[in-house]
């Protein structure tokens, strides 16, 4: 809301100036104070590494880094937190990656039970 300043109007008022304000809603104001809504809390925590993965593929980027990659994909353990970031020159380079990535885990131990992305499509025919 636009609130006359209380202090000022009644200066104003003092002197004989008439100021006849009035409170306005300002859009501006308005969607600032707006919250966004939470997310529903999981109900699924993993409790060991490698239960449950989130995969993201990003790119192209505007510019190629000094071995020609264009994009990157990052895996996330949801459990330890641990990245792993592999750097691509295509798209269809995203199979060999989780190839990589999986038998990385295996080696460490640990088993992918569940792989969650944010819906693109570069994993679908992987799956």
């Amino acid at each position: 809301m636009l609130k006359p300043d209380i202090q000022y109007t009644q200066v104003l008022n003092n002197h004989g100036i008439k100021v006849h304000a009035q409170e306005q809603f300002c859009t501006g104001c308005v969607l600032g104070k707006h919250h966004r809504e939470s997310f529903q809390s999981r109900k699924y925590r993993p409790r060991a590494p490698g239960k449950l993965i989130h995969v993201d593929l990003c790119g192209p980027m505007h510019v190629t880094s000094l071995g020609g990659s264009k994009y990157f994909l990052v895996f996330k353990d949801d459990f330890s937190r641990y990245r792993r970031l592999f750097f691509l020159m295509r798209k269809d380079d995203v199979a060999q990656c989780l190839e990589t990535f999986l038998n990385e885990s295996r080696t460490a131990g640990n088993t992918v039970e569940c792989i969650l992305s944010d819906g693109g499509h570069e994993l679908t025919p992987l799956m």
